[in-house]
């Protein structure tokens, strides 16, 4: 299936989508169910490449179920989240192809359950189709992969910090570190969101955060901690592993992603400060941008590390479809933003096209 349809057909529903009737519930959940249904299909049964041979290796590696369920803890290398599950597929029978069908259900039907339980909208269909335009998000819901996983927990957690349940926010990021170490690091944003900041230091910050790449701050705090002997010796070996790697100890690079991500937000940013935030779902809004730019200012500092900043950018840019999909909904009546939205829609399906992988498979 060459990805020249892949993406027409893509294009096509997007084209559904915006001219049919919003206010149609029914419409809306078949038409999300299908996009799940479709996409777990070609994810379960296709070779899409990207890490699906790795993970074909890693199923069949697989043959302990390990108690040690606390972060940073691997089996062979694997986080003991994903080698559990695994484990479990296995002994349930199940195929590396039925595996992989039921994990892209699984983590699309998640997004769909989550958005819907913050915002009380059915219509999903939209953010799902985003998810699937997206380079980064492509990868972690076509893939079974350890951080697709942990991405979908992750999100769970960020709308669990957008209606203040702290408590439920750190149990499922802890929970999401089984599957994917990374996932650790996002307690901090149960903190640091608590911060208040306006709507115009919000924007500015998005403006300014480029200019953190000079201040190399990651690297230099990850050997510091390695001499000190702040981590076990476990997380030092894969740390070290990375560091000496000359493909992952390297800074994250500049291209048209990056740049649409960066414009985007700050096109984002002027929406939300010029919109009277009184609803439930402007304040819903609002709070994931709050979230979204932090982790963008966050993945600048970690620039020179490409290893973390792009695993980091991940969990970002799922609330970035998300914020997207809200902005559609509250102005749907809005043609003038419809065609930006149309517009936008065009970039985010050129950006998947440079940089997606190859279907060229028999």
């Amino acid at each position: 299936m060459p990805i020249s349809i892949y993406h027409l057909l893509l294009l096509s529903s997007v084209i559904c989508i915006l001219f049919s009737n919003k206010n149609t519930i029914k419409f809306s959940f078949i038409l999300s169910i299908t996009f799940i249904l479709y996409y777990s299909y070609i994810s379960g049964w296709r070779d899409i490449g990207v890490d699906t041979n790795n993970y074909l290796e890693i199923f069949k590696s697989i043959n302990v179920f390990s108690f040690r369920l606390y972060p940073f803890s691997y089996v062979n290398d694997i986080e003991v989240g994903f080698n559990n599950l695994i484990y479990i597929g296995k002994n349930l029978g199940l195929s590396f192809e039925l595996f992989s069908f039921l994990l892209t259900i699984t983590i699309l039907l998640d997004y769909f359950i989550s958005s819907y339980k913050v915002t009380n909208v059915i219509n999903a269909s939209i953010f799902i189709l985003l998810i699937m335009l997206t380079y980064t998000s492509y990868q972690l819901t076509f893939n079974q992969v350890r951080q697709g996983l942990a991405v979908m927990i992750a999100f769970s957690a960020f709308m669990a910090i957008i209606q203040r349940k702290s408590i439920k926010a750190f149990s499922l990021i802890i929970f999401a570190s089984l599957f994917h170490s990374s996932a650790i690091f996002l307690v901090l944003f149960i903190f640091l969101t608590k911060i208040k900041i306006k709507n115009n230091t919000l924007l500015l910050l998005a403006i300014l955060s480029p200019l953190a790449t000079f201040l190399h701050i990651l690297e230099n705090l990850i050997l510091h901690s390695i001499e000190l002997n702040i981590f076990n010796n476990e997380i030092i070996r894969k740390l070290n592993f990375y560091l000496l790697n000359p493909d992952f100890n390297k800074p994250a690079s500049l291209n048209l992603s990056l740049l649409l991500s960066y414009f985007g937000i700050i096109a984002l940013g002027l929406v939300i400060k010029n919109k009277k935030l009184n609803t439930h779902s402007d304040l819903v809004l609002s709070s994931s941008y709050k979230i979204l730019v932090i982790g963008y200012f966050v993945y600048f500092l970690s620039f020179d590390f490409v290893v973390f900043s792009q695993r980091l950018l991940y969990y970002f840019d799922i609330l970035y479809c998300f914020i997207i999909s809200r902005l559609v909904f509250l102005n749907i009546k809005n043609t003038t933003f419809l065609f930006l939205f149309s517009s936008g829609l065009f970039l985010f399906s050129i950006k998947t096209i440079f940089y997606s992988v190859s279907w060229d498979i028999s």
